[in-house]
């Protein structure tokens, strides 16, 4: 019976070049399949404190800056630019408080106020250079500093030492008349 197959057909098997083509396409197929999926996981991970200065826009600051608000008690963030939100991101944020430093050196909570009704509980700026807000943010039990430049984001015990941190870096970055 099988000899008859393979006598009518006038094939034993598939070319190269077929095997190839096969191999191709499934490649082809499984590489736009996993990027899809990675961009999908991408867009799931939710804004936390450690990755509050460069999650969000991932490097892509427009020329007119942007913000991340965070409403509800930070459960809900939204990327808002050129005048409109053009992002809805997951928060887990969680409850937390923001400070900056006064021209007498004193700890001042921030108000951010409202957006479409909502008490805004963080608003964090990003500029197109690549800086972003300064300020000091209290969440469970800790105090992080946020440079406006470059610098790294540190972690203080009390908000006294994180305020200490941010004068320290007042003038830092300063025309002192040195050239180099």
């Amino acid at each position: 019976m099988f000899s008859k197959l393979r006598e009518g057909s006038g094939r034993e098997a598939f070319s190269l070049l077929e095997l190839l083509i096969v191999i191709v396409i499934i490649s082809v197929f499984y590489s736009l399949i996993s990027v899809n999926f990675s961009l999908k996981k991408r867009e799931s991970e939710s804004v936390k404190l450690e990755n509050l200065r460069r999650y969000p826009l991932r490097g892509r600051v427009p020329a007119e800056g942007a913000q991340l608000l965070c409403l509800n008690e930070c459960r809900e963030c939204y990327i808002y630019s050129g005048g409109k939100v053009t992002a809805e991101l997951e928060s887990a944020l969680g409850s937390l408080k923001a400070y900056i430093v006064d021209k007498s050196g004193e700890a001042v909570p921030v108000d951010f106020g409202r957006f479409r009704d909502h008490r805004i509980c963080l608003r964090f700026r990003y500029y197109p250079n690549g800086s972003s807000s300064e300020m000091i943010i209290e969440s469970k039990g800790r105090f992080l500093y946020y440079p406006t430049l470059f610098a790294k984001v540190e972690s203080f015990d009390s908000l006294e030492e994180a305020v200490t941190r941010w004068r320290r870096g007042e003038g830092e970055f300063t025309d002192k008349g040195d050239y180099y």
